[in-house]
C-alpha cells in the first residue's frame, strides 16, 4: 500500500474517533449508531451494545440529565490493508448529571483506552468494534 493511501485511511479512521466523541457528548445517538457497521459492537466494560437495534435502544434509554465529555488523545491508527484498520487511543471520560449550565466537575469517571477495529463499507469507513479498556476508574 502506498503512503498516500495509508495516510488517507488513517485520517478517515481518526476522524471516526473524533466524530464518536463529539456525537456522544452532544447526545446525537442515532448519528453515533451511523458510525458503526450494522453489526458493530461497542464494549464499554459495564455493558456491551451490539447491532443497530441495541444502539438505538441505548440512545432512547439515555438519561437526558447525563452530561458527558470524552477527551481522546494519542490516537494511533494502523491501516492493515485497503479495507481494514485497527487503532488505539487514550480516553478520559467525564460524566456528571444535572440541569443546564456548568456543573461542578469531579475527576474523570474513567481513564483508559479504546481499542478499535475499522472496516471500509459502501458508506465509507466505520467502526466494526470499539472496546474500552479501563485503567483508572472513579469509585473503584
Amino acid at each position: 500500500m502506498d503512503e498516500v493511501t495509508r495516510t488517507a485511511i488513517e485520517r478517515a479512521c481518526e476522524r471516526l474517533v473524533i466524530e464518536y466523541a463529539h456525537r456522544t457528548d452532544f447526545d446525537l445517538a442515532k448519528p453515533v449508531a451511523d458510525l458503526f457497521t450494522d453489526d458493530g459492537v461497542l464494549d464499554v466494560s459495564v455493558r456491551r451494545i451490539e447491532g443497530r437495534a441495541q444502539f438505538l435502544a441505548a440512545a432512547e434509554a439515555r438519561d437526558p440529565a447525563t452530561r458527558m465529555v470524552h477527551v481522546c488523545t494519542n490516537v494511533l491508527i494502523e491501516a492493515q490493508d485497503a479495507s481494514n484498520a485497527t487503532g488505539v487511543c487514550y480516553l478520559a471520560a467525564y460524566v456528571e448529571h444535572g440541569a443546564d449550565g456548568p456543573l461542578a466537575m469531579a475527576a474523570p469517571a474513567m481513564v483508559g483506552r479504546y481499542h478499535d477495529v475499522f472496516v471500509r463499507t459502501d458508506a465509507g469507513w466505520r467502526f466494526k468494534s470499539r472496546h474500552v479498556v479501563p485503567v483508572l476508574a472513579r469509585g473503584v
